[in-house]
């Protein structure tokens, strides 16, 4: 761009993407059907009276309740399921404000914020992927300027506990990856600072393992459906098959419509590779 130099063309960035992301988002909601997973957890919002109750009615989810709670607040100012979607294309305009933000290249951020998850999965289908991945970018972003804002960085880690059973998982891998390269920097920090992060991580992991956990007798009611056991050879083969899928990801080609899922991996991949020529 003639005339508009690297600072200025960083800070005018967002305010291009976020706008074309924004009207992509809307237009794609306005024609997308609601999913009965969706639809579920509105419902489970919208036809609660009270929050007790709602979470009283998550008690079999399997997930934390952070997305179920910011439901519930929409649904007590209407019952439009239009609502649900506005609030989650504001979520993921943030992400993809801090995704411009980004150190990666201009056409890097482009290909991740245009890509199918960013774009459709975890933006058109209104689940609690979207705030996990907000929360993830932002815990990103403010240990990459500032890796002494250990409060801040542990009430994110605390809502991305809350968003996901996955983000679980992610929010204690990043603590312990934090502990284990800044041992130095957490010894320069108040220990009072430092005690007051680690209350916050802990009530973060212990609540969202106390939502996700099944209500008393749900586990054994559904083994008693299960050929296997609890610990079973092929439970473990399911599980870790799941995991390394999202690792090494693989188009399912027994599927009729495998080039959707061969178009998700290889396109993003072959767009780079004739930019970097």
């Amino acid at each position: 761009m003639p005339g508009v130099t690297a600072k200025g063309y960083r800070y005018y960035f967002p305010f291009i993407i976020v706008p074309v992301y924004c009207i992509i988002s809307v237009t794609g909601m306005y024609h997308h059907e609601v999913w009965l997973d969706e639809a579920h957890s509105f419902l489970l919002a919208r036809d609660n009276a009270s929050l007790p109750a709602m979470i009283y009615a998550c008690r079999f989810e399997g997930h934390p309740l952070l997305w179920n709670i910011l439901l519930f607040i929409v649904t007590r100012f209407t019952h439009n399921v239009m609502g649900m979607q506005l609030l989650h294309v504001i979520i993921n305009c943030i992400t993809v404000y801090f995704l411009c933000k980004s150190p990666f290249s201009t056409v890097e951020k482009i290909l991740i914020i245009f890509s199918y998850y960013c774009l459709f999965e975890y933006n058109i289908i209104s689940r609690n992927y979207g705030i996990s991945l907000l929360f993830v970018v932002l815990v990103l972003y403010v240990y990459s300027i500032n890796k002494r804002a250990l409060l801040t960085l542990a009430v994110l880690l605390f809502l991305l506990a809350n968003t996901h059973l996955f983000s679980l998982l992610f929010s204690a891998a990043f603590a312990l990856m934090y502990v284990v390269f800044n041992r130095s920097l957490l010894a320069q920090i108040s220990r009072r600072k430092v005690m007051a992060a680690a209350c916050i991580l802990l009530a973060g992991w212990l609540i969202a393992a106390w939502s996700i956990a099944p209500a008393g007798g749900y586990t054994s009611q559904f083994l008693a459906h299960e050929q296997s056991g609890y610990l079973s050879s092929v439970r473990v083969l399911k599980t870790v098959s799941v995991c390394l899928k999202g690792i090494f990801y693989l188009p399912d080609y027994s599927n009729y419509n495998f080039i959707n899922t061969v178009c998700i991996a290889i396109c993003p991949v072959i767009l780079y590779w004739f930019y970097r020529l």
